[in-house]
């Protein structure tokens, strides 16, 4: 994969971690979005690379990469993203205590990495095979 098909991958995945951020920051009232934008496209930019890799080519090539596949995988991703957001409360009956808040943020966080370094282990695995 050369330098201009990784950007073609790039340039996607901000475009849809823009347009899946925008559409789903009514959800999260006042808190900044580049967070959720970070984590989105941190996730989306690895999926689509391994789309590119893993997945038979149809349809038409840019530059190098043949990207209906690759907008087909991110979609569903997206969709499997959004439906994972919760929404915004309206009313915060019971506050969660700290403990439950610590251990929800360090369960996500292991998630992520975890999915991350299958996402970077996938990828080289599709240069070796």
């Amino acid at each position: 994969m050369t330098v201009g098909e990784i950007f073609v991958l790039l340039v996607i995945a901000l475009l849809f971690s823009f347009v899946l951020v925008g559409a789903l920051g009514w959800r999260r009232g006042t808190e900044p979005l580049w967070p959720a934008f970070l984590f989105v496209l941190l996730i989306l930019f690895p999926v689509m690379w391994l789309a590119s890799l893993w997945v038979d080519p149809v349809g038409p090539v840019f530059m190098g990469v043949s990207w209906v596949p690759v907008l087909l995988v991110a979609f569903i991703v997206i969709l499997i993203i959004a439906a994972a957001v919760p929404p915004r409360p309206r009313r915060v009956a019971v506050a969660p205590t700290p403990e439950e808040e610590t251990a929800a943020g360090v369960a996500f966080g292991v998630f992520f990495w975890l999915l991350l370094i299958v996402l970077v282990l996938a990828i080289i695995a599709g240069y070796y095979w």
